[in-house]
């Protein structure tokens, strides 16, 4: 014989109680984008890649370094056709007859405008993008109690006046304790220009934030959906 003294209605509650519990584990993400309707995406080539930006935090050296071939790491995953600054630089170098590398430290603004005024040449756009937030915070979850459904064991009488054993299920309320997590915060930003014109042809802005995250997969995660969806406009 099996009774519980509750109802469904406190089953309503526990059910309620654990899918919040898996909510406030949950990822958050967000995006806004433009593109521009009247580009010829299905003619783009190559895409000259740039450097990611971490200006605007506080990675550098070894991490940043890391992070900054995974960018480009998660460019060629997605097939993009990239061709890197440097890349370009040489072959320019070699069809203007002179070091362009060694250009741009004397005369920047030479370096530049022959950059600018060739760069149609080996590419049909280029990107940069720039890392915008990369923390991590700590965050208080306070106690907090749901309501659990336990099997008792308790001896009745049965309808000859027999002391038997029976099983009963009984809900109870059980109280979680206080704590802290820790929650990463990443913010990017992505720029697609025409590489004549150096017109504004695509952008996205993405952010995301989970908790107990090194932030590294998250990065990975951003970069890749970008290119991914960028790939999809050109192929």
């Amino acid at each position: 014989m099996k009774k519980s003294y509750w109802g469904k209605g406190f089953r309503i509650v526990l059910m309620a109680c654990l899918l919040l519990m898996v909510m406030m584990q949950a990822v958050s993400a967000e995006k806004v984008e433009y593109k521009d309707k009247n580009y010829n995406f299905k003619a783009i080539k190559n895409v000259l890649l740039y450097d990611m930006d971490f200006s605007d935090t506080n990675i550098e050296g070894v991490r940043e370094r890391s992070l900054g071939g995974m960018y480009e790491e998660k460019a060629m995953q997605e097939k993009i056709p990239v061709v890197t600054p440097e890349a370009v630089i040489r072959k320019m170098s070699l069809a203007q007859g002179q070091d362009l590398e060694i250009l741009a430290q004397k005369d920047l603004e030479a370096f530049n405008d022959i950059f600018d005024k060739n760069l149609k040449d080996y590419a049909d756009v280029y990107i940069d993008a720039k890392v915008l937030q990369y923390e991590t915070k700590s965050i208080y979850h306070p106690e907090y109690t749901t309501w659990e459904t336990k099997t008792v064991n308790k001896n009745v009488r049965d309808s000859k006046g027999n002391w038997v054993k029976v099983e009963d299920e009984i809900v109870v309320p059980v109280v979680h304790p206080a704590y802290y997590s820790s929650v990463v915060y990443e913010k990017i930003e992505f720029h697609v220009h025409d590489a004549v014109t150096g017109e504004e042809i695509y952008s996205r802005q993405e952010w995301r934030d989970r908790d107990n995250d090194d932030g590294v997969n998250m990065f990975g995660r951003i970069c890749s959906s970008f290119f991914k969806d960028f790939y999809k406009m050109i192929k």
